[in-house]
């Protein structure tokens, strides 16, 4: 009588393992990392997604994510030949790193300087950009840091 609560058992964890492999890793990754991913076709699918991040070039594209569940943070990986426009994003020394390291993202910690686009700070990458939000108050210009309840990467609008 003990094999078949066991055999029962046995086959319950085993289909819970798998079902969490089929459905995807993801939602569990989310829940313990509280991160979620995110990837974009272009500039403008990242701007539609409601991503404030005006300093992303026009011909942006392959771009890659992560941000925190409660979209304060964000890191962003974009492909990109268009260089930054000095007026948005004046050059600054670094004073901040991203929340999120991505898979091909340069050194932030390497970086003397940054790119200070508003709330982002920007590193150039081989192939474009590298970029996360928030920022230090000094690179952002914000003297006051972030606004309570301000969260930089989602328009709440």
């Amino acid at each position: 009588m003990t094999r078949i609560p066991a055999r029962i058992l046995t086959l319950a964890g085993a289909a819970l393992a798998l079902s969490i492999t089929v459905t995807g890793c993801a939602g569990f990754d989310e829940v313990v990392t509280r991160t979620k991913a995110a990837s974009f076709h272009d500039r403008d699918a990242l701007i539609k997604s409601g991503i404030t991040a005006d300093w992303v070039p026009t011909d942006a594209h392959r771009i890659r994510g992560a941000r925190s569940l409660d979209n304060s943070d964000m890191s962003v990986l974009i492909s990109s030949k268009t260089k930054l426009d000095p007026r948005k994003c004046p050059r600054k020394k670094r004073q901040s790193t991203p929340s999120f390291v991505l898979a091909g993202a340069p050194n932030a910690y390497a970086a003397k300087e940054v790119f200070a686009c508003g709330e982002w700070s920007v590193i150039p990458t081989r192939n474009g950009w590298f970029g996360w939000t928030p920022n230090h108050p000094q690179e952002s210009g914000n003297k006051g840091g972030p606004r309570l309840g301000h969260h930089p990467v989602l328009r709440t609008e």
